[in-house]
């Protein structure tokens, strides 16, 4: 449903989820420009690359990794648990069942792929921003 690619969306969901990549001091580095990703809530860094892309690519990827993809959704649904339900139905079905959900239709969307459960987390939390 979205117009992006899967490092597009991982990118803006990482950024979201409070991701960010810094420039290490080029002048510590001999001269040499070092992109680092932080996890959000942790001193944790990944390995420097030499490009912010390259960083970035450190980031979880929502749209092919099951768990990682989980992680989002937990984030849209403590946002706004309605509104990621109705994206999510939207990009498997182009519409939304509205506010009755059968017991079919749940089960349906537990077995959204990682990319399906991204877009809609992607949409649900690029909303309130």
């Amino acid at each position: 449903m979205l117009d992006m690619t899967d490092q597009q969306i991982n990118r803006a969901l990482a950024e979201l989820m409070g991701y960010r990549v810094v420039n290490l001091n080029p002048e510590w580095w001999r001269n040499k420009a070092y992109w680092v990703l932080n996890e959000p809530l942790e001193e944790r860094q990944h390995i420097g690359k030499g490009t912010e892309d390259e960083a970035w690519c450190e980031a979880p990827d929502y749209c092919n990794d099951a768990a990682a993809s989980l992680e989002v959704q937990a984030a849209a649904c403590e946002v706004h648990p309605n509104t990621y339900i109705r994206y999510l139905e939207k990009i498997k079905w182009g519409q939304s069942t509205g506010w009755k959900v059968s017991n079919r239709v749940v089960a349906q969307l537990c077995n959204a792929s990682p990319r399906e459960r991204a877009e809609a987390a992607y949409m649900t939390l690029s909303s309130r921003v």
